[in-house]
């Protein structure tokens, strides 16, 4: 999830800004991420178009250890390994794009 804790489509609000390589600039913050600290790549849905609804979402596989990509365990009641992970700057190269760009088949 993000800060606004929703899990439809309009929660999704993190932004994939498109560079002039066809890679993606990532920054925000992704909240309850299950075994992020011991993860090797992340599956992180973001807004490459649009503002809120099911268009405008692409899924990007972005290595954790990629620099800018920083996490934090959070603390829980089942202490079931939930992570805070932060972006920034992240830059995602094109061919990290799961599925199509603005078009994540999830929804």
């Amino acid at each position: 999830t993000e800060e606004s804790a929703r899990f439809d489509p309009a929660g999704i609000q993190m932004r994939a800004e498109s560079t002039p390589d066809g890679a993606f600039l990532l920054n925000g913050l992704k909240l309850f991420v299950p075994y992020a600290h011991v993860a090797d790549l992340l599956i992180c849905p973001v807004r490459t178009a649009g503002g809120t609804g099911e268009e405008g979402i692409t899924l990007l596989l972005v290595e954790r250890e990629t620099a800018g990509v920083e996490w934090e365990k959070l603390e829980t009641i089942a202490d079931d390994h939930q992570c805070a992970v932060h972006f920034r700057e992240v830059r995602v190269p094109p061919d990290r794009v799961l599925g199509e760009v603005g078009q994540d088949g999830l929804f």
